[in-house]
């Protein structure tokens, strides 16, 4: 569900994949003239065509387990992201997208490069009919400036890639033998990024992933 911020005459607007759901919100929802269906996918529904340029706007969305990472960075990642999303994921997905260190992923640093998050609350299986099998999580995304310069998100997450490549080693190991450095070169260059070399890269902040960006002693391209 997409809401754009326009004052009074907000209005709503549904995007809706499965054609028998969009038959029912179209029977439930449809005379409302502050209300639009759009039969659609949201991976693909050109996103300037849902709310217009400049326009602030909030998403509330139950999104399909299997692609709601997918759902979540298209929109985080565009040139007109939400104000804010609040959506309901699997509980395993959600609490990675808002991990804190020493729990951070790939996932959770790039959905954090573009926004805040926050776990608001436990769905049982219970709260379904019929109950599936797994727990789901409602969180939402408060988006802000990107925390990394676009002309360099490429550098930054070729660093974190390569961090997180061999997760069970340190940082240190983990950044020389993928970035093919002297053990001696790392271990320099994150000390002049306040990095203590034994760390693991989950333990890390994005404040200090900027850092290593920041001192990187080689130009660093992804893989």
């Amino acid at each position: 569900m997409f809401e754009t911020e326009l004052g009074k005459d907000g209005r709503h607007l549904g995007v809706e994949g499965s054609t028998q759901l969009a038959v029912h919100l179209d029977s439930t929802l449809g005379t409302h003239l502050q209300f639009t269906l759009i039969h659609g996918d949201a991976l693909q529904v050109p996103i300037d065509s849902l709310v217009p340029e400049g326009a602030p706007y909030l998403i509330v969305a139950n999104l399909p387990y299997s692609v709601g990472t997918a759902i979540i960075r298209r929109f985080l990642e565009s040139s007109h992201p939400p104000t804010a999303m609040t959506v309901m994921l699997q509980q395993e997905v959600a609490e990675r997208l808002v991990a804190t260190p020493p729990h951070m992923s790939m996932l959770s640093i790039a959905t954090q490069i573009y926004a805040d998050g926050r776990l608001e609350f436990i769905v049982p299986p219970d709260a379904f009919i019929p109950a599936p099998e797994i727990t789901s999580a409602v969180i939402t995304l408060e988006s802000h400036e990107p925390s990394v310069p676009a002309a360099e998100l490429d550098r930054f997450f070729a660093i974190v890639s390569a961090g997180f490549r061999q997760k069970r080693k340190t940082v240190a190991n983990s950044l020389s033998e993928v970035l093919g450095l002297e053990k001696q070169e790392t271990t320099s260059w994150l000390a002049s990024a306040g990095v203590d070399p034994v760390r693991r890269a989950q333990t890390l902040s994005i404040d200090e992933w900027r850092a290593l960006l920041a001192t990187a002693p080689i130009v660093v391209t992804p893989a």
